[in-house]
């Protein structure tokens, strides 16, 4: 009974207490990396986010924060990993494509850290360029192409050069006015 009560209380709370609030999925998405260390030549191809799941995002203005909160908790409760996937963006152009599409550019960056018994630990630190079409309104939706690149470090003496690329698709309550992200 407490859960259904706490259901319909999140429902019918203002649409503004929640404004920010989306999530992101990956339609495709891939990363390969080659490198050297000390043991050799390596390389192999993975997705940029560990779980595959979607992403818990907050908006604030030009600002995105994304959490791989699902594979985080997914994690913890199997005790056979940690692993925590983030990245963050900032809008630096905003252009008019129509009147409801509007194309954005967003530099940020990926940290993503797999540390499972047994096995080497991962590192993943990437730059990413999130660019892509955007509609606002009472919510706002988006599709981004995501390419990336940086290292990836496996802790066994090899530093790799990471290259990483995906399509994200977005949604995310903007408040009652739209927004302005």
């Amino acid at each position: 009974m407490k859960r259904i009560l706490c259901a319909l209380a999140a429902l019918v709370l203002p649409q503004t207490a929640f404004a920010g609030f989306g999530t992101t999925g990956y339609l495709l998405s891939g990363s390969s990396f080659v490198g050297a260390g000390l043991g050799g030549l390596g390389g192999q191809t993975y997705g940029p986010i560990m779980s595959g799941l979607p992403t818990l995002d907050y908006h604030d203005g030009p600002n995105l924060l994304q959490i791989d909160a699902l594979g985080l908790i997914s994690s913890i409760t199997t005790k056979e990993n940690f692993g925590i996937d983030a990245a963050y963006y900032r809008g630096i152009y905003k252009g008019e494509i129509s009147d409801k599409w509007k194309g954005t550019i967003s530099p940020g960056g990926h940290i993503g850290l797999l540390m499972q018994p047994g096995e080497d630990d991962h590192l993943d630190l990437l730059f990413n360029m999130r660019m892509g079409v955007q509609a606002l309104k009472e919510m706002g939706v988006g599709l981004y192409v995501v390419p990336g690149i940086g290292i990836h470090d496996a802790f066994d003496d090899k530093i790799y050069l990471a290259m990483s690329g995906g399509i994200e698709l977005s949604v995310w309550l903007t408040g009652a006015d739209g927004g302005d992200d």
